[in-house]
This record gives C-alpha cells, structure tokens and sequence, in this order.
C-alpha cells in the first residue's frame, strides 16, 4: 500500500504562512492538534513549518516526538501480534497432542469392539470374562472433555454390546476433529485489534459529538483509510468536502479511498477538484501522477505532475517513487533505479523496494535483487505474490 501523506488545507496567505510569525502561530495551531491527539493533521501542518523554515527548532522537535511515539507504538504492536501469535501457536500445539492422544484411545477401542465381535459370551453367562480382560488392556483412558465417553463404550464392551459402544466412539471422533476450531477467533481477541477497535470507536463517538468538527471528520477519515475500511473512510470524506467544498486536503483523501476502493475515475475527479483547487498542491500532483502511471494512461501529463512534486519536495520517497515508476513504465530502467534507489533509502514499504527490485533484474543485477524479493515475498502483504512471482521468474532463468 502506498504511504498517503494526509494534507491539510490552510487558509493563511502564502505571504502570512512564509513570515516568521506566521509559522509560529502555525506552530502552536499543529501543537494544540497534538494535544488534542489529532496526531495526522498536526503532523502534516508540522512538515509544511518545516519546509518553509528548515530551521524551525520547535517543529522539528515535535516532530521527532511523534516520529518516536509512532515506532514506539509500532513495536508494542508488533510485540503483541508475536505474543498472540505465539500463544496460538503453543494452544494449536497442545490440541494437537491432545487429539493424538485421543485418537490413539480410540483406535485402542475399536481394535477392541473389532475383537469382541468374534468372541461372543456363551448364553446365559452375562458378559463374558474374555471381553471384560481385553478392557483393561492398552492405554489408560486421559483425563479429557471425552473421559465420560470413553468411560460408557468401556461399559458397553464390558457388557457384550460392542454396537452401542461403537456409536459412542464415532461421537468422540466427531469431538476430536472439532478441537483446534475457533484459531481465528483468538487471533481477533489479540490486543492490537482490541485497542485499534477502541481508539476507532473513540473517534466515532467525537464525531457524533461535534458533527461538523472538521478536524474530527479529517481524523476519523484518516483512521478508516490506515484500516483499510475504504467505503466508511469514503462517506466520512463526502460529509467533509460538503461541509467546505474547498478543503483539497479532504478532496485528496477522498480520490485516495476511491483508488484503494478500484472507482478510478471517481478518484481521477477528486485528485484534479484538488488541483483545481491549489493547482501546485504536490500531494494532489502525486496522486494522480501514480494512478495514471499504474493505468499506463496519459503518460506525459502523468511524469509533468511526478516532476512539479519532486521538484516541490525532492527528498519525498512517494514522489521519487512515483517518478521512477514513471521511468520504469517506460522501459528507462536505468533513471529509474536512481529514483527507486533514492526512494529505498528513506522508505521501509514494501511497493518501493519490490519496484526497486524488479528494475535490477531488468538491468541484470538478479542477485542483488533476490534477497529483498525473499523479504516482502514473507510478509504475506499486498505485494507478496508479485515477489514470488519474480523470485519463480528468477529460478527458472538460472
């Protein structure tokens, strides 16, 4: 998935925004967001202190707290699902032992009934010493859910009535199979999905409370794209854009659900309304740039955006990314391994880096690009077959 930066409008005059008092005011405006939690849209006003002054020591700060609270909460994340995991793991294991055990018991009595049947107690003697000393042969019975049940075919057996005891041990058999259900559910009950569902919840319910927050709207928005809840996250940005039809941040947004959701040309429309909007909008040039270039339509238009936005931020991995997939669509291999190569070094996305790789098997570099493909090919993520694909690729080529 692609990294969207989330912009947001500001309606400061280029002149106040560029002033030294100007960004401090917008300083203290991202910082009260902050406080507020509404970490997204402070972010991104932080970013355009920055770049309209380097030198902002309070921006930059701030800046590095969130960056830092950000992979603070990623590795608690990624702690717990290893946690989760791992507890599934050792549950999947026990069951399993459990039903080896089970099953061990069970093919012990149908061995058991199997033999019964060829020796039937004599008429008038009850039920036979021969059956009840084949009983107490073989494993002794576990203490398990199906101990009852075992319990009642060792009684049928004992009392020569190895049918009504073959029809309890096909009911333990049922049981057995049924044991390692419900992994999926503990999975769901995990702690990262706990308080994801959570904050969510808490933003839903400050959007009930203040329906024409603007700023509570943009975050609850933000939040359903980050989960990939791309229709939720649509009607959040419609209510937005109606609220105040020239918020190109939220028109940004939008085209970016519409793209996750495959309704490109509704994408198409919100990225250019964007455009329409601040015609040098880099995030709005971005956008569209990749959502041509991934369609291999209107190429030219498509690399004249991707240039204005690396040209706008030329440190920006998305949009170095994207002008080198400009180059790449092209069959300009080589300027398009610059710009990847550029990308990687500030990007951990898996997109940037298979894009990075599939351009060194293209200029014959196929070692160099089977390791990163064996990593993302892992991950089981979005581009995980596309890596597997290019590895087979690779293999069958040697």
């Amino acid at each position: 998935m692609r990294n969207l930066l989330f912009i947001v409008l500001l309606s400061l005059p280029q002149a106040f925004s560029e002033s030294l008092e100007g960004l401090n005011e917008l300083y203290e405006v991202a910082a009260s967001l902050h406080k507020k939690g509404l970490v997204g849209r402070a972010e991104v006003l932080l970013k355009q202190v920055i770049q309209a002054n380097p030198e902002h020591s309070k921006a930059k700060a701030l800046i590095r707290r969130i960056d830092r609270r950000r992979l603070a909460e990623e590795a608690r994340r990624k702690k717990e699902v290893l946690e989760a995991h791992e507890r599934v793991t050792k549950l999947i294991e026990k069951e399993r032992r459990k039903q080896a055990k089970e099953e061990a018991q069970a093919k012990w009595l149908m061995n058991s009934i199997k033999t019964s049947q060829k020796v039937k107690p004599a008429k008038g003697e009850g039920s036979g010493s021969g059956l009840q000393a084949k009983v107490h042969v073989g494993p002794p019975v576990q203490e398990t859910r199906w101990k009852a049940e075992a319990r009642e075919a060792k009684a049928h057996l004992s009392a020569g009535r190895p049918e009504q005891a073959l029809n309890v041990i096909r009911g333990m058999e049922e049981g057995i199979l049924a044991v390692t259900q419900g992994k999926d559910l503990f999975m769901r009950a995990s702690a990262e999905v706990k308080q994801r569902e959570q904050d969510l919840a808490s933003q839903i319910q400050r959007v009930r409370e203040a329906p024409r927050d603007e700023d509570v709207i943009f975050e609850l928005g933000y939040m359903l794209l980050e989960r990939n809840r791309m229709p939720e996250a649509i009607k959040q940005y419609l209510s937005l854009v109606e609220l105040n039809p020239n918020d190109q941040a939220a028109h940004v947004n939008l085209g970016y659900a519409y793209s996750r959701s495959k309704q490109l040309d509704k994408a198409e429309g919100a990225y250019r309304k964007a455009l329409e909007l601040v015609p040098d909008f880099a995030e709005a040039q971005n956008q569209l740039s990749y959502l041509l270039l991934r369609q291999n339509k209107k190429i030219p238009e498509a690399m004249d955006l991707a240039d204005k936005a690396v040209s706008d931020s030329p440190r920006n991995p998305d949009y170095l990314h994207t002008l080198g997939y400009g180059y790449y669509v092209q069959s300009d291999y080589a300027t398009a391994y610059k710009y990847f190569s550029a990308a990687a070094k500030k990007s951990d996305l898996d997109e940037v880096h298979l894009h990075k790789a599939l351009t060194e098997i293209q200029l014959g570099k196929t070692s160099r690009a089977r390791k990163p493909l064996e990593r993302i090919a892992n991950n089981f993520g979005e581009f995980s077959s596309e890596a597997r694909a290019a590895i087979d690729k690779i293999s069958k080529e040697r």
